[in-house]
């Protein structure tokens, strides 16, 4: 997380413990996933408080899943995004 200190961020590493990313699971219809992965991709972080990642599970039946990770830019770089 990054806090302000004086005005300015400053990293603050967290305890393994305190570090991990919540899933949040999902039932809706395939024709509502659209929608709600743009809603929720545009979901900004509050870097005071949480961890820069994020993840949904999104169960649009009982064999078909996604999984949307969503990663801060502070926490990444885009070499490591590529697949």
């Amino acid at each position: 997380v990054f806090p302000e200190v004086d005005g300015q961020p400053v990293q603050r590493v967290l305890p393994v413990d305190e570090a991990v990313p919540a899933l949040e699971s999902v039932r809706l219809g395939a024709d509502a996933l659209d929608a709600r992965l743009r809603e929720d991709a545009r979901r900004t972080f509050d870097l005071t408080r949480e961890i820069p990642v994020r993840a949904w599970l999104y169960a649009l039946g009982p064999d078909e899943h996604v999984l949307m990770a969503v990663v801060h830019h502070i926490a990444s770089d885009g070499w490591s995004l590529d697949p």
